[in-house]
């Protein structure tokens, strides 16, 4: 008797929410037409239906209800409230009654998303944290979902906004359910049921669709900043590379003397003065990386400072006190450096194939051929451009 109290008690609520559920939809939420109620699912087929104000709330109170007593129905009421908003939006009016929600959502077309997406316009006023409240989402999905780095939104901006706590996802090529999962932390069946995608074998490229209980490796966090490279400081073979040929294959020369001598007075466009001698490695080497972050082919971080820095062999020093991470790695606009000789050398990194070769531009080349205030493009073998340090940006 006592187990068959707990079991009565046990479904009390949801009997109760059951019963709730079934009043207001069949009853509370009918059309009124000529004395018959109809429930509004049995409608949305007939194009001269229109949703009231009072159904889209007693949908809503329905989800509530669902939601709250945890009941089996509670995704499935949901959507349904999804659904009914979106045909409020989208017909307007109802026999001369003017369209009156005030409150959220405005909801717009969402054809073209997951049926458990929102596509919502941004109201002055207005707050991530009023937003994410009133979806039931936290600020971090609904700012990760959106590709937010902080919490401001922009008046009229559309932003994306997940039925669930959980992460709007833009589908890649090669995910699959079990990836999402597992990447994600969400589940198979739930990336299914949310998304209506229970007969499909994989998502499609390029849908969006929501993960629910998602959450964002911290790498692909719009906010991430990637830590700069420690610097490491090594002492490269003493290939020729600053007083012979070293290996280059394909020299030609860059510009001509005329050219890079109107440049003698060079200044970049924060005003600071080329600090290299006129016409050898470290004033081009310097040049070089300069315009380049000017013109905005070089991130900030690389623009090298004025003053002293010293002769090439001290750059991997130098630079490297300052900030700048130096290695063994070659990449597009590092400088390469070599410490043969007394100088050293220095030129640029201008592309990389990566087991190949690297292809670089240098002024004062002393191999054969070359020339004072003439700038050379060649490539070295990858084996040889192992040997030499390259300084990137800090």
């Amino acid at each position: 008797m006592k187990r068959f109290q707990l079991l009565f008690l046990k479904l009390v609520p949801y009997l109760t929410g059951s019963a709730l559920i079934f009043a207001l939809m069949f009853f509370g939420s009918g059309v009124k037409t000529e004395g018959a109620n109809s429930p509004i699912a049995s409608n949305f087929s007939d194009v001269n239906f229109r949703v009231t104000a009072d159904q889209v709330s007693e949908s809503y109170v329905v989800a509530s209800i669902a939601d709250t007593l945890m009941l089996p129905s509670a995704a499935t009421s949901g959507e349904n409230f999804i659904t009914i908003s979106n045909h409020y939006e989208e017909t307007g009016t109802i026999a001369g009654q003017t369209n009156t929600i005030s409150e959220k959502p405005t909801v717009i077309d969402t054809s073209n998303l997951a049926r458990g997406i929102i596509k919502y316009t941004v109201q002055e006023g207005d707050t991530l944290a009023d937003l994410a409240d009133f979806y039931g989402v936290s600020k971090d999905h609904l700012r990760w979902s959106n590709g937010l780095k902080n919490e401001d939104l922009t008046v009229g901006a559309e932003i994306l906004i997940p039925s669930v706590d959980g992460i709007v996802y833009k589908v890649k090529d090669g995910d699959t359910f079990d990836s999402l999962a597992d990447k994600y932390g969400s589940k198979v069946e739930e990336i299914k049921a949310y998304n209506d995608l229970e007969n499909e074998d994989a998502p499609k490229v390029d849908s969006q669709i929501i993960l629910p209980g998602g959450d964002l490796p911290e790498k692909e966090r719009p906010e991430y900043v990637a830590p700069a490279p420690t610097p490491t400081y090594t002492t490269p073979s003493y290939t020729y590379y600053a007083n012979g040929s070293g290996g280059r294959q394909g020299i030609f020369e860059v510009g001509s003397y005329g050219y890079w001598a109107s440049l003698y007075q060079y200044y970049d466009n924060t005003g600071t003065p080329d600090p290299g001698a006129f016409g050898n490695c470290t004033w081009f080497a310097w040049y070089w990386r300069n315009h380049s972050v000017d013109t905005g082919a070089l991130p900030e971080s690389y623009r090298l400072p004025g003053g002293a820095i010293g002769n090439a062999r001290d750059w991997a020093y130098s630079l490297g006190s300052r900030g700048f991470a130096v290695n063994n790695t070659p990449a597009y606009g590092a400088v390469i450096q070599s410490m043969a000789g007394y100088y050293g050398h220095v030129g640029v990194v201008v592309g990389v194939d990566p087991g190949n070769s690297v292809t670089i531009q240098e002024m004062n080349y002393a191999g054969p051929n070359g020339m004072f205030n003439h700038v050379y493009q060649s490539t070295i073998s990858w084996s040889d451009a192992m040997g030499y340090n390259y300084i990137h940006g800090r």
